[in-house]
């Protein structure tokens, strides 16, 4: 689940540094670039939220495989979140 916190965190400071009217770091905008490379043509806050939008919901969809006690929600782990469209 970290590979998806870590893409949240990512987005989230993008957005933050874009809300304080700064550039975000060239390494988190690459970082959401290679996530999401499909999404390449999206302005960079509109990246930030679709890498967001996908981490959360891999993370939700783990979390429900869990509770059914199911085991296969590792794949949602893995592989860059962009195949989780």
């Amino acid at each position: 689940m970290s590979y998806n916190l870590e893409a949240i965190k990512t987005g989230l400071r993008v957005l933050a540094a874009i809300s304080d009217r700064a550039n975000p770091a060239p390494v988190d905008v690459q970082e959401l670039l290679r996530l999401a490379p499909e999404c390449a043509d999206l302005p960079i806050d509109e990246l930030a939220c679709e890498v967001v939008h996908r981490a959360i919901n891999a993370s939700v969809e783990f979390v429900e495989h869990v509770v059914r006690g199911t085991h296969s929600a590792a794949p949602l782990l893995l592989g860059p979140i962009a195949q989780r469209a």
